[in-house]
């Protein structure tokens, strides 16, 4: 039996579903096949995400971002079957770990 119960919707479905996933999920989300890779790759998603969870992108993590960016552009073969992160996801992830880096402290 496929387990699979959100595949067969339309892509611009599956965005709105993953509109309401929080971010953290979202990420995992996005890992679990290309499809959902490709849809979740949105920067206006992933705006959102940041909006709503309140995080601050400093200069130095959309500097940091860019850079991680413009390394994956150097790796990149044309077998690449996944599309380049958005900058917005980037600066999702780094804000999470920088957040969670001064809670410790």
């Amino acid at each position: 039996m496929n387990n699979d119960y959100f595949q067969w919707l339309p892509a611009e479905i599956l965005e709105r579903v993953f509109s309401l996933v929080p971010g953290r999920s979202l990420v995992w989300v996005s890992l679990t096949c290309v499809r959902n890779y490709n849809i979740a790759n949105s920067i206006s998603l992933w705006k959102s995400v940041l909006d709503e969870e309140k995080l601050i992108i400093s200069d130095h993590i959309e500097n940091y971002a860019q850079q991680v960016l413009q390394e994956i552009e150097k790796v990149r073969t044309q077998e690449s079957r996944l599309e380049v992160p958005v900058s917005a996801k980037l600066w999702y992830i780094l804000a999470k770990k920088v957040r969670l880096n001064i809670g410790r402290n």
